[in-house]
Order: structure tokens, then sequence, then C-alpha cells
């Protein structure tokens, strides 16, 4: 039976094989011995490095999904009130014409667009359907 000792990063073995690489850190050129996957020095390692190098690749998929969410299904109501209150509002969907009750809070400005009726995407595609069919 052979032994598979496994190093702190759980996703290489210390048994794969060393190789020359070079640091993929901007402006780094050095030249270090690492397994599989690794890509930076040792210096690069270093937890002060990490912001740099991933932090902006996190930030950017976070910013692209709130702008798809809000534009998909949300609207935002600006407001600077310190106390919660309720406001009626009118679904976004075409062709429906249904109020519905927002509960406005402090320190939140995204509410739903549609009616209840309406919050899946599923559920308007298919009221939208239904209303070709309709005026067929």
């Amino acid at each position: 039976m052979s032994c598979i000792i496994i190093s702190k990063n759980t996703n290489q073995c210390l048994n794969e094989t060393l190789t020359e690489k070079e640091c993929q850190f901007p402006g780094c050129k050095e030249k270090f011995k690492g397994r599989g996957l690794e890509k930076y020095c040792y210096e690069h390692r270093k937890k002060e490095y990490h912001k740099k190098l991933y932090h902006n690749k996190y930030k950017k998929d976070k910013e692209k999904n709130e702008k798809k969410a809000l534009k998909e299904n949300n609207q935002i109501i600006k407001h600077h009130n310190c106390e919660t209150f309720i406001i009626t509002s009118m679904c976004a969907l075409k062709n429906c014409y249904e109020e519905f009750k927002i509960t406005i809070s402090p320190g939140n400005y995204i509410y739903p667009k549609y009616c209840p009726k309406h919050r899946n995407l599923f559920k308007r595609e298919l009221f939208l359907q239904n209303l070709k069919e309709e005026g067929r």
C-alpha cells in the first residue's frame, strides 16, 4: 500500500515533483520551485498580497450580479426617513395594473418592482404569453 502525504494546501500532494516556475505577480520575474498549480513565489503568497491579486476580480463579479438583479426584479427608492412606512406601487409588468404595498424601511433602498403574482420570471413570461394568446 502506498502512502500519500497531503500538504497544508489540500489541492497539492507532497510527492508531486517540483518544477521551476516563474512568479506570475505583475512585475516579478523571480524563479521558484513549485508544485502543481502554484503561480506565485514565496514572497507573493503572503496574505498582504492576496487583496491585490484577487480583490478586483470578486468586486467586479459582485457589482455585475447586483446590477443585473436591480435591472430585472428590483427598483431603487431613495429616501432619508428614520421610520418605517408603507407605500402603494403599481406592477411594472406591461398590461398588469395590479397595485401592491411596499414597506419602506430605513437603510434599505432596493425594493420589488413587480406585484407578488409576477415576482417570479416564469410567472411574468407566462402572463405575457397568455396576453399574446388572448390577443389573437
